[in-house]
């Protein structure tokens, strides 16, 4: 209730709009003991903390503007263990529970762990202060046993990873990028696989999301680049073999937002590019649109450095994003991947039809290249080629492979 309306000032309409509280000179913000539905980040004026210690009223803080109160008992959904009065006229930003918690449940386990535990053992020391009582004589809390095992075992899955770093137990596998007008392969995506000791092949979308939380994926993003780059240069060797002044080939590959956070990732790529002896415009690095608007001016910045040096940029999942248009003239996009969920849906649906020829137009009108995901029937092919799409990849034209396929597929194209 005292997150509504209770005890708050009523001679200003504006009390009560959108997420801001006022309290008057005196008044409980909430009560020791009550359940904790929200908290306050205090903007204007002064709040009393207060609790009841070996049965006398404790005065334990005075808070002002900028600091936060009633935190604990929303985070770990418990009572209040103090009281908040306002000393003066005080004015408040609402926390709810449901900002809070819709980020708790989906924040890394193990952090969740640590914050559940944390709070845990603040409660038991603050009720055996009250209680007069020494410690150890009252057991800890339960510990909920789902959030623990899920914990360990991200803890066991990231020491796993680090391990498998440094023992090279990263391979990759390499699916056909093919000109739509011509069959040729004009390129390969590289995608990244775990050789797990006891799991075997692992796909990405199993350990990529925990690489990212824990850091590790810069050091893996590295060696994936370094290992994509040396692949490409023996596939472009054998092909020039066969076919001496054939186009050479392409290689897309994945870019992590925290590799391009890294004030080194810049002066590193270039390096493997040296290193392996090959061009930078047949690389080209594939970011989705969450790594472009997590932080657009450095994103900006780190790209334009990326193009200058001749590096290719490709947006991967186009049209999957609210503001995939507005970032066509802020960044130096070359390429556009269209989402393999319209290019599955377009057959049965008029609108992601309609989508699908309008991000072709738009393609070509701004002068980029454009890749269709998920080509899975030669229908779906068929109309993209009708499209004017440029380039394809997706099972009906090839699954990832390992790189003694894709030497195949360099001497003998698949047929599609």
């Amino acid at each position: 209730p005292h997150c509504m309306n209770n005890n708050l000032a009523t001679d200003n309409p504006e009390a009560y709009r959108d997420h801001r509280r006022r309290f008057n000179p005196g008044a409980t913000l909430f009560r020791e003991g009550e359940a904790g539905e929200c908290a306050y980040i205090i903007e204007r004026g002064h709040v009393v903390i207060t609790s009841l210690v070996n049965g006398r009223n404790l005065r334990l803080a005075v808070l002002g503007p900028g600091e936060i109160v009633g935190e604990m008992a929303l985070v770990d959904r418990g009572v209040r263990t103090a009281t908040a009065t306002a000393r003066d006229a005080v004015e408040a930003i609402v926390v709810s529970h449901d900002l809070i918690h819709n980020r708790i449940d989906n924040a890394d386990p193990v952090l969740n762990l640590f914050l559940r535990v944390i709070l845990s053992r603040f409660r038991e020391w603050r009720e055996r202060i009250s209680l007069n009582r020494p410690v150890g004589e009252r057991p800890a809390a339960p510990a909920d046993n789902g959030d623990t095992e899920l914990a360990i075992e991200v803890i066991r899955l990231n020491e796993e990873l680090r391990s498998s770093l440094g023992e090279h137990r990263f391979t990759l596998f390499f699916q056909p990028i093919v000109a739509l007008n011509s069959h040729r392969i004009a390129g390969f995506e590289a995608l990244v696989r775990w050789l797990h000791p006891e799991r075997g092949l692992v796909p990405p979308n199993e350990f990529i999301g925990l690489a990212e939380a824990s850091g590790l994926i810069v050091p893996l993003g590295l060696e994936v680049l370094r290992s994509a780059c040396a692949a490409l240069k023996r596939l472009n060797d054998r092909q020039q073999s066969l076919r001496p002044g054939a186009q050479p080939l392409f290689m897309s590959v994945n870019l992590s937002a925290r590799q391009l956070d890294e004030p080194e990732f810049i002066t590193q790529l270039y390096g493997i590019i040296e290193e392996v002896g090959l061009s930078p415009h047949l690389l080209r690095l594939e970011i989705t649109e969450s790594l472009l608007m997590r932080d657009p001016e450095r994103a900006s910045v780190a790209l334009a450095q990326v193009q200058r040096l001749g590096f290719g940029i490709t947006i991967d999942d186009f049209g999957t994003g609210y503001s995939s248009l507005s970032y066509l003239h802020r960044f130096p996009i070359d390429t556009l991947k269209i989402d393999r969920s319209f290019v599955h849906a377009m057959l049965g649906s008029h609108r992601s039809l309609t989508v699908v020829q309008t991000i072709g137009r738009l393609a070509q009108s701004l002068g980029l290249n454009i890749v269709a995901e998920g080509i899975e029937t030669p229908e779906q092919l068929e109309y993209l080629q009708a499209f004017g799409f440029q380039y394809g990849q997706g099972y009906l034209i090839g699954r990832p492979a390992a790189e003694d396929v894709a030497h195949c597929w360099v001497e003998a194209p698949p047929e599609f």
